[in-house]
């Protein structure tokens, strides 16, 4: 599973829910400073963390399965380590359409002077 934090960072492994959220054995994705991933297991962190981590319910975006196929699990697995360069982005123009779908009323315009 993977368990997106509200401070932008992304944990992948298994993952219980009850009582409280805990990843056992997790990596997370480190991003370089010539903008590449790497996928980083976290009992290899400096520090040599032990167990499963703790995660605070508060700090949790979303969560999401991976499929079988997905990179992560292959390099989780030993199968594969997804390494991929990614260009640091800059302002990225959205294009809205003209209204907003579901919300009668509401335009392009609108949402432009919201924001």
């Amino acid at each position: 599973m993977a368990v997106f934090l509200t401070t932008g960072d992304i944990y992948f492994g298994r993952t219980s829910l009850f009582p409280r959220v805990v990843i056992e054995r997790p990596w997370f994705l480190r991003r370089a400073e010539d903008g590449s991933l790497s996928l980083e297991n976290f009992s290899d962190a400096i520090w040599m963390p032990s167990g499963g981590m703790k995660i605070n319910r508060e700090k949790i975006v979303f969560m999401s399965r991976l499929s079988s196929e997905s990179p992560v699990i292959a390099a989780i697995e030993g199968r594969a380590l997804p390494q991929q360069q990614i260009p640091q982005q800059t302002q990225q123009e959205v294009i809205l359409p003209d209204t907003v779908e579901g919300i009668p009323g509401i335009n392009e315009r609108e949402i432009n002077e919201v924001n």
